[in-house]
């Protein structure tokens, strides 16, 4: 991992605009992140082309390029100003990002000049829907990260269903012992999507009783996963006859009306 400096926020943020132009490099638009978490409250930073070539591996011609790359698409303002007179010389300021002002009389939209306010931590100050008033005009930051950086992730899956989870435990013990036992969640899931009354349930049970008795499914193949099987009612197929023996009925024959299931 290569060593970062420490000055500096804890978020280095690309604009959207800026991440999806195609006329700039990728390595430009690392830069601009580096940029903006480098940059002060108001918004700009004087790092050297050195201090970028250390960061990105790269000589200073190819930072000269990459910062007039930025320049180009209007996301950095580089400005070099005199330093105090005692110190003498002068100092650059890269300003990074761009300030949007909506006119109050609801005239065409104008990106101002200079740096994106930012907090010492390196994200804009509380949210983008937060507005700056500055002559009449609201500045609209750009969009700060949300959230502690963990991807919050869907409903933790059920393992037993709300629909007759009587009769789908029944039917999960026997598919998984006769065809394959893999995915239950998914089942259960299938399960409550179809919803099947007892009638249906029993005319499953017969059709599972054929099929793991065809030629495929006894030489374990083409035996599909349960909510497969239930998501593409499967038990309307027709087993198919062992390759040169004519088609006759699969399996024991049933008494009307027991459940197998």
């Amino acid at each position: 991992m290569r060593r970062y400096p420490k000055n500096g926020g804890l978020f280095a943020i690309i604009p959207v605009e800026l991440l999806y132009e195609d006329s700039v490099p990728a390595t430009a638009k690392l830069l601009y992140g580096e940029i903006y978490r480098l940059a002060d409250a108001d918004g700009w930073c004087d790092a050297s082309n050195k201090d970028f070539c250390e960061l990105l591996g790269c000589g200073e011609n190819t930072v000269r390029n990459l910062l007039k790359a930025l320049v180009r698409v209007g996301q950095i303002s580089v400005h070099t100003e005199p330093r105090r007179e005692e110190a003498g010389g002068t100092v650059r300021r890269i300003f990074c990002g761009r300030r949007l002002t909506v006119p109050e009389d609801g005239g065409t939209p104008k990106f101002l000049e200079g740096g994106t306010p930012k907090n010492l931590e390196g994200v804009p100050p509380k949210s983008c829907c937060d507005t700056y008033t500055k002559s009449n005009s609201k500045v609209i930051p750009p969009l700060p990260p949300k959230g502690d950086g963990v991807r919050k992730g869907r409903k933790k899956d059920k393992s037993v269903p709300e629909w007759k989870p009587e009769r789908f435990e029944a039917f999960w013990a026997w598919y998984r012992t006769h065809a394959r036992g893999e995915d239950r969640q998914g089942a259960v899931r299938a399960w409550d999507k179809l919803r099947p009354d007892d009638a249906l349930i029993d005319d499953m049970a017969r059709a599972l009783q054929a099929q793991v008795q065809s030629e495929l499914w006894r030489q374990g193949k083409g035996i599909p996963y349960a909510k497969t099987w239930l998501n593409n009612a499967r038990w309307t197929d027709t087993p198919k006859a062992p390759t040169g023996e004519p088609d006759k009925p699969q399996g024991p024959a049933r008494e009307p009306g027991v459940r197998y299931l």
